[in-house]
């Protein structure tokens, strides 16, 4: 079984289930952006920076919605913001960035930065499978 090295950046308890799960399937699995009481699974490395998270991680995931103002990773359960341009910077072009729900002012970050990414919200059977954690989430 291949394994692969993936930085976990933000989000909320769905994505804490995602980052346990990519683990528990014998993945490397390293997270930032989290407040200390947010527990993972055991083999889950929390880091200190985001440099350290992504630095040589095939894979970076961030949450859905990636941002809420355009500016920063949402980060819902950390105490701090997160700056894309901050993110953008510390990515090389082998690494593959996976988010969300992009807006505009990310992808023009994100052009600037020649940071190639992914929205896996495009993806139709993400959305159909999403709308029941995100209802439940806003307590519908």
């Amino acid at each position: 079984m291949t394994t692969h090295s993936f930085a976990v950046i933000g989000g909320d308890y769905r994505i804490v289930m995602m980052a346990n799960e990519l683990s528990f399937k014998g993945n490397q699995v390293k997270v930032f952006g989290f407040s200390p009481d947010v527990a993972f699974a055991g083999s889950v490395q929390r880091e200190g920076t985001l440099r350290e998270a992504v630095q040589d991680a095939e894979y970076i995931i961030l949450p859905l919605p990636c941002t809420t103002d355009g500016k920063h990773v949402n980060a819902s359960l950390y105490g701090e913001k997160i700056p894309f341009a901050d993110l953008f910077a510390l990515l090389d072009q082998s690494q593959k960035l996976f988010l969300g729900r992009i807006d505009a002012d990310v992808d023009e970050l994100a052009q600037r930065y020649g940071v190639t990414y992914f929205d896996y919200f495009e993806r139709e059977e993400l959305t159909v499978r999403n709308a029941i954690p995100a209802a439940l989430a806003v307590g519908a």
